[in-house]
């Protein structure tokens, strides 16, 4: 039997943003029990994947999540925020990568996966690097145009308690 944590005042879940981010995932807590139970029986694989097209000033992103054997769970996309002049492809990446660390939160929270272990796979070595980098933000990081983005990032990782490996 999975424990329930109260989510009830966490601000990582409640905030409008990740709403908008992921919709309401509140009528699929079917997906997120399913999740969850192979979260604890073996290590779950997160995939992510951003697209920008430059022509119609437009960006979105796509996860799906797998159990340790492979078989998909649950899968989702949505698009990318922010003003359309500030849209690219790396933004799109990390956008995906936002998403599944904030499902595997939402995970931690609901189902007390704590312990669990999770891989997540993003195809742009950049934001692989990056949002696994744990030296402090630099500078030029502090004003590129995805900061905002990378923030969030930074701030999930620092939430989340499982075990979590990212790769390319």
């Amino acid at each position: 039997m999975l424990l329930l944590v109260s989510k009830e005042n966490h601000p990582l879940l409640t905030h409008p943003f990740y709403i908008w981010l992921l919709g309401p995932i509140t009528e699929e807590t079917n997906h997120l029990e399913l999740i969850a139970e192979a979260a604890i029986s073996g290590p779950i694989y997160l995939c992510c994947d951003g697209s920008h097209d430059p022509l119609r000033l437009t960006a979105s992103f796509g996860w799906v999540i797998a159990d340790s054997f492979g078989n998909p769970l649950w899968e989702g996309s949505g698009p990318v925020d922010g003003a359309p002049s500030q849209l690219n492809p790396y933004r799109a990446e990390i956008h995906g990568l936002l998403a599944v660390l904030h499902l595997l939160l939402r995970l931690e929270v609901n189902y007390n996966i704590g312990n669990a272990k999770a891989t997540i796979y993003c195809d742009n070595l950049k934001a692989v690097k990056g949002a696994s980098n744990k030296t402090p933000l630099n500078i030029k990081q502090a004003t590129n145009t995805d900061y905002d983005v990378f923030l969030e990032l930074k701030s999930l990782q620092k939430a989340l308690k499982i075990q979590l490996e990212m790769t390319w």
